[in-house]
C-alpha cells in the first residue's frame, strides 16, 4: 500500500456491488489511463468474473453491459477483449501484473493466456491452468482464487511464510496455490514470471 511499497496508489475499481459498475466503455477508459505509467511504476489489472475463449487466440471478459447476438455469440463492442489489455500493457515499461479469476463460462484456457503474458514480459497470476474451470462458492462472495489472495494478505498475513512483513509474489503464489487446492481438490493457480525474474515484493505491512 501507499507509504510501504509505493509513494502513491491510484485505483479504478469496477464492481457489481460498488458505485462504479463494470461497463465495458468505462473499463476501456481506465485502461487508457494506464498509458501514463512510468518505468518505475507498477501496474496491476485484476479481472474477477466470467470469461470465455471463442477461439484459441482470443479471450473475452464478460462485462455488465455485454450483449448477445442472434447466434448466441457476444457483440464485440459490448465486452472487454484481451487485445484491449494487451495493447495498453504492451505500450508501457512499468512492471505489469495481471491477476485473472475468470469463472467457467466456456472453459477459459489460462495456460494460453499465461503464454500471451509471458511474450509481453508481464507477470500473469491466473486462477487455474490449461482448460480447468475456476470455481466459486456463493457464501465466499468470491472465486476461490480471490478468496485465497484476500485471506493470504489478511489478518496475520498468512502468505508471509518468511515472517519478515513482506509477501513476495512467489510466496503469495505458493500460499494461494495450496489454499485453492485444499478448497477445491483440483483447481491449480499458475504464476508466470518474465524471463530471468525470480520474484519481487507484492505486499508489505
Amino acid at each position: 500500500g501507499r507509504g510501504r511499497l509505493f509513494r502513491n496508489v491510484h485505483t479504478h475499481v469496477f464492481s457489481d456491488r460498488g458505485p462504479k459498475k463494470p461497463y465495458s466503455a468505462d473499463i476501456e477508459d481506465a485502461l487508457y489511463d494506464i498509458r501514463k505509467a512510468q518505468p518505475e511504476d507498477t501496474v496491476m489489472v485484476f479481472l474477477s468474473g466470467h470469461g470465455l475463449t471463442p477461439t484459441e487466440n482470443d479471450f473475452l471478459f464478460i462485462t455488465r453491459d455485454a450483449k448477445r447476438r442472434g447466434d448466441n455469440t457476444y457483440r464485440m463492442g459490448s465486452v472487454l477483449k484481451w487485445g484491449s489489455i494487451q495493447n495498453v500493457m504492451g505500450r508501457i515499461r512499468a512492471r505489469r501484473i495481471i491477476l485473472l479469476d475468470t469463472c467457467h463460462s466456456g472453459g477459459v484456457d489460462m495456460t494460453d493466456l499465461a503464454k500471451k503474458g509471458y511474450d509481453l514480459n508481464m507477470v500473469v497470476f491466473a486462477s487455474s491452468k490449461g482448460s480447468q474451470t475456476s470455481q466459486e462458492r456463493k457464501d465466499l462472495k468470491n472465486g476461490y482464487f480471490t478468496y485465497a489472495i484476500l485471506k493470504g494478505l489478511g489478518k496475520g498475513l498468512p502468505a508471509d511464510t518468511l515472517k519478515d512483513g513482506t509477501v513476495e509474489i512467489t510466496e503469495l503464489s505458493s500460499y494461494v496455490r495450496a489454499e485453492v487446492r485444499k478448497l477445491t481438490g483440483k483447481q491449480t493457480p499458475t504464476l508466470t514470471l518474465p524471463p530471468g525474474q525470480d520474484g519481487f515484493p507484492f505486499f508489505r505491512r
